[in-house]
């Protein structure tokens, strides 16, 4: 008896990897990240474009996925998950909050606290460990 593959995997949008043909250890293709996570919702299975991604919020070994009104409970660690996201649209900037950097509305700093608003209106603390990635994004 064979066991199912997981459901709850991040798969690449490859055409040849949709037909059968996987790449070589070699392939420059290998290193490109991931542009769709699927997840079991119920009975149902969800495929989120990355860049539908709002934020991602860490809960132990499940990471809450925020897209739009919406939120969906996966079973990855934020590590793992971060390694498979593209670090040119997504940036962490909490042990437990990663952003997609097309949604960040505001940044927001002081002496004391640094803070994340997204178009959707939530708002996120950013470590003082991650303020130099946000920097960054100010130019």
């Amino acid at each position: 008896m064979t066991l199912p593959e997981p459901i709850c995997t991040l798969v690449d949008d490859d055409p040849l990897a949709r037909e059968g043909i996987a790449a070589s250890p070699g392939d420059p293709e290998l290193a490109r990240p991931d542009s769709r996570l699927v997840i079991k919702d119920g009975r149902r299975v969800v495929f989120l474009r990355a860049e539908e991604i709002d934020w991602i919020e860490a809960a132990d070994y499940y990471v809450q996925i925020h897209v739009g009104s919406k939120s969906y409970l996966h079973r990855e660690t934020m590590m793992s998950l971060e390694r498979r996201l593209d670090g040119e649209q997504f940036v962490r900037i909490h042990r437990s909050a990663i952003v997609n950097r097309r949604r960040i509305r505001e940044l927001s700093s002081s002496r004391r606290a640094a803070v994340v608003v997204l178009e959707g209106g939530a708002t996120l603390r950013v470590s003082r460990s991650q303020r130099d990635k946000l920097a960054a994004l100010r130019g």
